[in-house]
């Protein structure tokens, strides 16, 4: 199951939104679109670009907001789905969706250090394991740490 998006981050994007509300990522069965549910107000809003397309649940006889269907629902359950929020809906995630790294075309153990280790910038020394991996990942850290107290 995917993060839910981030509260204030969704509720500054869409204008919208209560005290109470909490969001969470949904998929539709009929067309399979990644949607983002407002639990306490019953709204699916179903365009990560456009807040104003959304609907409210408490309307009988809905048609899908997608794609049309009449007969339709929603599932948290992403499924196959999973990971696809993350690009449609990254203006709405706790993190920067650019940190994020495609692993689609990693084959092994090697291939995934030498992406790594291009995607970060780590050295030529770099040791290609796990220990390695992490050693240079909390440097980076402390290396932003240092950069954002200067």
């Amino acid at each position: 199951m995917a993060f839910p998006p981030n509260k204030e981050k969704f509720e500054n994007w869409s204008g919208l939104g209560c005290s109470n509300s909490s969001y969470a990522f949904v998929v539709t069965n009929c067309c399979s679109a990644i949607c983002v549910e407002d639990e306490e107000l019953h709204e699916l809003f179903y365009d990560s670009h456009d807040p104003s397309r959304h609907i409210a649940f408490y309307l009988d006889d809905l048609l899908c907001p997608v794609c049309g269907v009449k007969e339709w629902d929603y599932t948290d359950k992403l499924g196959i789905n999973d990971g696809r929020e993350y690009s449609e809906w990254s203006n709405v995630l706790e993190f920067d969706s650019s940190s994020l790294i495609d692993l689609s075309d990693i084959v092994d153990e090697f291939s995934f250090h030498d992406h790594v280790m291009k995607t970060f910038g780590f050295p030529d020394y770099y040791g290609r394991n796990l220990d390695a991996l992490w050693d240079c990942l909390v440097d980076m850290e402390k290396n932003r740490g240092q950069a954002n107290n200067s």
